[in-house]
């Protein structure tokens, strides 16, 4: 069923020039409602795009709603290490099973 695998992954690899800092705000309300998420090679959403997703987890955490996030796979995306320290603060806060795939790791949110 191609409707239920869109609802669960979402794979933007290949894309590097699809995604701005802008298009954040809207997309990450998008994203946590997936299960999987594929943004490797996405460098152009920059640190401000990461930082406006984390506030943004940050909100709908607050706010207890439903987030399906499992795994966030961000390689190849330059992003720089506090970044990534404020991507894995913000996230670790999710499920216990959260993963979020790095250039550096694979970091399991929950240790």
């Amino acid at each position: 069923n191609v409707s239920g695998k869109l609802s669960k992954q979402l794979d933007l690899f290949g894309n590097p020039e699809y995604i701005q800092p802008s298009d954040m705000k809207e997309l990450s309300f998008v994203l946590l409602k997936m299960e999987y998420v594929y943004m490797v090679g996405q460098h152009r959403i920059g640190k401000e795009g990461w930082e406006t997703f984390a506030s943004i987890v940050r909100e709908e955490i607050k706010k207890e709603s439903i987030i399906r996030l499992k795994k966030l796979d961000i390689q190849r995306c330059q992003i720089d290490s506090a970044t990534i320290g404020l991507l894995e603060e913000t996230l670790r806060q999710l499920d216990h099973t959260f993963k979020l795939s790095t250039d550096k790791k694979i970091c399991a949110c929950c240790c």
